[in-house]
């Protein structure tokens, strides 16, 4: 009874989510579409295509054929909510495929004529038409999720072969209820990539054998670039540090073991398993690091070449919530397409309010990347943008890029085109000065993280509500409290006037 009434409230909390879901400015026009109010790196911006219903939690997109998009959606998180949509561009119309499907996630083109698609308990085989209409579904394989299963979605990449790598992802975050037992008995069966080699003759894949890539806790981003190498981004442990730890890169085989949860990057202890003394270093290492619960969810190697600043790199999707995540990232590749480490790499954060500078954090040395940040804001502003939560990307015939973007119901387009700049908000906006008593307690309370509240406050962030949430309602702000109720007084009055929403 108590399982189901947890089951009914965070089914309800989703809906209350999804119902809340903000609305992107649109300013300008991006190669034909609006242009939505994300900042992109220069020369590129992202076209709004479609946001909302249908559309509850898409994940997975790829181009059938120019013009018809095959999208995933999962509903949401209760089971058997799920749908495979096919997108008309030119008709801006949604087709139902498949419903009542079990958390989809995963989708691949298989040939021609057939996609996989991947739901939480099966894969199966959808035949379409030329146009992206339904002929026919196969299940192919059946598995058994756990209740409580922490990551329970099924992603999948596909070698030149058809050799089939499919994840089956961590139970639990870092194995913590085996702690006393001195070993992690969930690394037999999960945490793992499962390589399924493909009949030709048959069209079918040995599901009875297989070959593991062990110690990954979340393998959703996937991707194969022209040498058939398989390129993985692990969804790395949850630490309560924020810059800790960093995702991975791996350029992963059969027979490796990368030591989750006993080890995390590059080749350190777990302190929940130091007791049994882990040695790390007999682990694989990664390729390079991402931005710490940057949460990848998605790769693709761009070959196209409409978008030159994107030419030969890998794009992923960072889907995290955490200052580091929400991003796009392009990471540039040698001619093996390999990608190029280089010392003294960096990676963005999100600015705090009123800030536009990007603020970086440095890699440890021999394992950063040379990237382009694609997408290098896409934290909330309020009235402006949700906080992004980008996952599904893919190729579009015209070398433009689909991003699916799940928790706003998001479809949009990454084209050439003027990028939008969020610091142009703040210049052209209207701003208020604080009278001279707040000004006083904003410069000694607020200033240290805060350098422009003293001075001048933009009216479109004072008014949003965002400060006299913090500040007055939920009293998160300043951390450490006012050094004095008086000046606490000051600057809520002064709020009640000017920042209610």
């Amino acid at each position: 009874m108590f399982k189901s009434c947890i089951v009914v409230l965070l089914a309800f909390i989703c809906a209350v989510a999804q119902s809340k879901v903000q609305n992107y400015l649109t300013d300008g026009i991006c190669d034909g579409y609006p242009r939505a109010a994300i900042d992109t790196e220069s020369g590129l911006c992202l076209g709004l295509v479609h946001q909302g219903q249908p559309l509850v939690k898409p994940r997975r997109i790829i181009e059938w054929r120019p013009g018809v998009l095959l999208i995933t959606d999962m509903g949401g998180w209760s089971d058997h909510r799920g749908t495979l949509w096919r997108y008309d561009v030119k008709n801006k119309s949604f087709e139902a495929l498949l419903q009542r499907l079990n958390l989809p996630h995963g989708l691949e083109r298989l040939n021609d004529t057939a996609v996989l698609v991947g739901e939480k308990d099966r894969l199966i085989r959808v035949t379409l038409d030329d146009s992206g209409h339904l002929v026919r579904s196969e299940e192919l394989l059946t598995r058994q999720i756990i209740d409580g299963h922490r990551h329970p979605l099924m992603n999948f990449t596909l070698l030149r072969d058809k050799t089939l790598v499919l994840n089956f992802g961590a139970p639990t975050d870092q194995c913590q209820a085996e702690v006393a037992k001195g070993v992690c008995a969930q690394r037999q069966t999960d945490a793992q990539l499962r390589w399924y080699a493909y009949d030709e003759k048959t069209e079918q894949w040995d599901f009875d054998h297989y070959r593991t890539t062990k110690g990954l806790r979340n393998s959703m981003a996937l991707a194969v670039n022209r040498y058939d190498k398989v390129f993985q981004a692990d969804n790395g442990m949850d630490f309560k540090q924020v810059f800790s730890p960093l995702e991975t890169l791996n350029q992963v085989n059969p027979d490796q073991d990368y030591g989750w949860p006993y080890c995390f990057p590059v080749q350190q202890v777990n302190p929940l398993w130091r007791a049994i003394k882990p040695a790390c270093k007999a682990y694989d290492s990664p390729v390079a690091l991402l931005p710490p619960h940057g949460a990848p969810l998605d790769m693709m190697f761009y070959e196209q070449h409409a978008l030159p600043a994107l030419a030969n790199t890998l794009l992923v999707s960072l889907h995290g919530y955490q200052v580091s995540g929400h991003q796009l990232l392009a990471l540039k590749l040698d001619k093996r397409q390999q990608p190029i480490i280089r010392d003294g790499a960096y990676y963005s954060r999100d600015p705090r309010e009123q800030e536009f500078g990007r603020q970086q954090e440095s890699y440890p040395s021999g394992y950063g990347l040379e990237a382009l940040e694609v997408i290098h804001r896409w934290d909330q502003l309020e009235g402006v943008r949700p906080k992004g939560s980008p996952v599904g990307l893919s190729a579009s015939s015209d070398g433009s890029v689909w991003v699916i973007e799940d928790n706003n119901r998001s479809l949009l387009r990454l084209a050439p085109g003027e990028a939008f700049v969020s610091q142009n908000l703040w210049q052209q906006d209207q701003k208020i000065t604080p009278p001279e008593n707040v000004s006083q307690v904003l410069a000694s309370e607020c200033q240290a993280c805060h350098e422009q509240l003293s001075r001048q406050v933009s009216k479109r962030w004072l008014t949003s509500g965002l400060m006299y949430q913090k500040v007055v309602k939920d009293r998160r702000m300043p951390p450490q409290g006012f050094s004095d109720p008086a000046r606490q007084q000051i600057i809520e009055s002064w709020l009640d006037q000017v920042g209610k929403p």
